[in-house]
């Protein structure tokens, strides 16, 4: 039997009729294309069966084609499925960790689109008849499946809820964190899910110089910075838009020259942000992102002169431009 049904499966992929085909066969068919090591077309169909609650070949040969393929995408499966019935046409492509569990989601599939076109026939068949029958005569049965281990969730929804782990780098002008227009240079460690982003950030700027009116002496000005913020992520198509909030500490570093007693000072900071941007992603693990940043003072840094009083300090809020690359894992 085993071998009939081998054979018949082999001459109607030789048999399949071209895309010049108006319209597909009547009947149930399915083509399962995956890599070794995956389930079998046959594990798909037993596993149907089991959702179904009934042999196919019970279900008065539903007009529904399918064609499903697993291939690989990095350490990830990816699914590949056409779908064709009375209804229409549908493709769909679904990643996931693993073959079986992208075999489970075949199985779901089918099984809800069998049920879709059998209740489709079946209501048909009513409508054609010379007399319908009573209500009471007419009774629809619902029956609850438990799918297969591994069908109990959508595949994209799991993989949408792991976090993924990210570091950036970013560069752009800054103004307000020292006396004049400074480039900063960023780095971050993020962790992400769909919709939300946790970010941990470092950042250090260029030396600008703060000078004494009309005098050639003043201090040499540059900052480091830590910060902790939180990022919602909402997506318009292939862009994420994420708008940060958080809080950021440092020092203010100040060395002075052409003055007469020269030292180092350190001036700590603290700052409340608020960041808004765009990020691209063109490869799953690679992204381009630009955003511009606020920093509101709570704790406003600032240097003085001895003897001749305040040199320089830091104004209420502050702006940072930034263009930065990272690396997505996994």
């Amino acid at each position: 039997m085993s071998a009939t049904v081998a054979i018949a499966a082999l001459l109607s992929g030789w048999l399949a009729p071209d895309a010049s085909t108006p319209e597909p066969p009547a009947g149930f068919d399915m083509t399962w294309s995956a890599p070794a090591g995956c389930p079998t077309r046959a594990d798909v169909l037993a596993r149907v069966e089991d959702l179904v609650g009934a042999p196919i070949e019970r279900l008065n040969a539903p007009t529904l084609h399918a064609h499903a393929e697993v291939v690989t995408m990095g350490a990830n499966w990816q699914l590949r499925l056409h779908l064709e019935s009375p209804s229409g046409a549908t493709n769909k492509r679904i990643d996931a960790p693993r073959c079986d569990t992208l075999a489970n989601v075949v199985a779901v599939e089918l099984a809800f689109a069998l049920d879709v076109v059998v209740a489709t026939q079946r209501t048909e068949a009513l409508v054609h008849q010379d007399a319908a029958p009573e209500p009471a005569d007419v009774t629809v049965a619902t029956a609850t499946r438990s799918p297969p281990d591994g069908a109990r969730s959508v595949p994209r929804a799991a993989e949408n809820a792991r976090p993924r782990a990210a570091l950036a780098i970013a560069a752009g002008p800054t103004l307000g964190h020292g006396p004049a227009i400074a480039g900063a240079i960023v780095a971050i460690v993020a962790v992400s899910w769909q919709r939300v982003r946790l970010e941990l950030g470092g950042r250090t700027t260029t030396p600008t110089r703060a000078r004494l009116s009309g005098d050639d002496a003043g201090a040499v000005v540059l900052s480091g910075t830590v910060s902790v913020s939180g990022c919602a992520l909402p997506r318009l198509g292939p862009l994420e838009l994420p708008v940060c909030a958080g809080l950021e500490a440092g020092t203010l570093r100040g060395r002075g020259f052409g003055l007469a007693k020269a030292r180092t000072t350190h001036e700590p900071w603290l700052a409340a942000l608020l960041g808004v941007g765009v990020a691209w992603a063109p490869r799953r693990r690679f992204a381009l992102w630009m955003r511009v940043q606020a920093s509101a003072f709570v704790l406003r840094p600032g240097l003085r002169v001895r003897d001749v009083g305040p040199l320089w300090r830091a104004p209420v809020l502050s702006g940072t431009g930034l263009l930065g690359v990272e690396l997505r894992l996994p």
